[in-house]
């Protein structure tokens, strides 16, 4: 992380999860946060090839981070996973930042997998146009 801003960059991350706690219930509102989560995270690594990157997938991010979203006992899951990350960036614990960053993005990617194979699985159950 960038200089020695773990303490502002953790603070900055908890706010925007405390929004994205009052924002559940409003897709576009919550997607924006956790764009905003993660984008704060990008920044804070001042590297400019992931901030360019990163740059450029965010309409991409939105999309599938809608896709991703679940209701129910999920919800409590995914913020914890947020608040997951911000204490070990809070702590100055790179390797354990790196684990819980690497344990989100797996949760996340297991979601779109589940949802795009039940998007697979109506499409074979409805009849062909053929």
């Amino acid at each position: 992380f960038r200089k020695d801003l773990n303490w502002d960059i953790s603070f900055m991350l908890e706010e925007t999860l405390l929004k994205m706690r009052k924002h559940w219930d409003s897709y576009l509102d919550y997607i924006r946060l956790d764009e905003e989560f993660h984008g704060i995270i990008v920044s804070a690594l001042d590297n400019g090839r992931v901030d360019k990157f990163y740059r450029t997938i965010r309409e991409e991010f939105i999309r599938l981070g809608m896709m991703a979203r679940e209701k129910g006992n999920f919800r409590q899951k995914i913020l914890d996973g947020h608040m997951g990350i911000i204490l070990p960036i809070r702590e100055k614990d790179r390797e354990e930042a790196r684990r819980q960053l690497h344990s989100h993005l797996e949760q996340v990617e297991e979601r779109l997998l589940r949802y795009i194979e039940a998007l697979n699985s109506r499409k074979e159950v409805l009849p062909s146009s053929e």
